[in-house]
């Protein structure tokens, strides 16, 4: 599977989960993404979570991982930084 698509993945839940868990009208915007490509990803169910690690008034910081089989034996990871629009 593509690292695109793999990243693509782990930024849409990073970024839902910012608007889930502050019940956001607005989408928060990216000021980056690390994303950390632990091993290959096959052309198979690919699963993602996310997890708000800071959640400022401006800025959240959120950390992300990919799995196929096993949640213990992620694909790849990712930490983020948002703006959070007032």
């Amino acid at each position: 599977m593509h690292g695109g698509v793999v990243g693509a993945l782990l930024e849409s839940a990073a970024i839902v989960q910012l608007i889930w868990s502050a019940d956001a009208d607005r989408i928060p915007k990216i000021i980056d993404l690390q994303v950390d490509y632990l091993r290959s990803a096959r052309p198979v169910e690919t699963f993602a979570r996310a997890i708000i690690t800071k959640h400022g008034r401006r800025v959240a910081n959120v950390r992300a991982e990919a799995w196929q089989d096993d949640p213990a034996r992620p694909v790849a990871a990712a930490h983020a930084h948002f703006l959070l629009t007032p």
